[in-house]
């Protein structure tokens, strides 16, 4: 709830939004929970908006030589559009210098300085601290929203909701024992993992 009002606050000021946080914190959840509370209208300031996802990868590979040409085409159907709020996942690769990256600040900076798309975008900490040193005016466009790894407790309200949407889509019953028992098993892999 608190984050999701951070990151419509945000928007709603025409501000991007940088979703700060570890792998599997729930970044991407966090941007579904968004785009379901657009649907149901609960934001009048954002009301006809709507989410529309860019796979950084899957648009680095399709674009070759053409992907300049191909990003300003992208953003200039969404600013056109008016009611499209655009997530970048993987935010590095459009961002980062490293192997198979393109660096798109100098299409995105004049966006976001305009406010004239909503743009929120999904960094880890590294990658975010690493922006914030090599492009210092791109990183002050966005707002950072910070996302921390859920405890226990908030792990298994996050499992409840799902759960709730999983067994209507699905005609079945997750039983309350079942999201215990993952959430314990999680953990447990977590910590062979580390």
């Amino acid at each position: 709830g608190d984050l999701l009002d951070g990151i419509v606050n945000n928007l709603i000021r025409g501000n991007g939004v940088a979703i700060v946080g570890n792998e599997g914190v729930g970044k991407t959840t966090l941007v579904y929970g968004l785009a379901d509370r657009l649907l149901k209208g609960q934001d009048k300031a954002l009301q006809y908006h709507q989410v529309v996802s860019l796979n950084a990868s899957l648009i680095l590979s399709a674009g070759g030589t053409q992907l300049e040409n191909l990003l300003l085409t992208l953003f200039g159907d969404a600013v056109h559009a008016g009611n499209i709020i655009l997530f970048i996942d993987e935010a590095q690769l459009f961002f980062g210098s490293g192997v198979g990256a393109f660096d798109i600040s100098q299409i995105l900076l004049p966006i976001l300085k305009n406010r004239s798309v909503r743009i929120i975008a999904a960094f880890s900490p590294d990658e975010w601290q690493q922006l914030r040193l090599r492009n210092e005016s791109l990183a002050g466009s966005f707002s950072a929203v910070v996302v921390q790894e859920p405890n226990t407790q908030q792990t298994m309200r996050i499992l409840e909701d799902l759960a709730a949407s999983m067994e209507q889509r699905n005609d079945a019953l997750i039983t309350f024992a079942a999201l215990r028992e993952s959430v314990r098993l999680s953990g447990q892999y977590m910590q062979e993992q580390s």
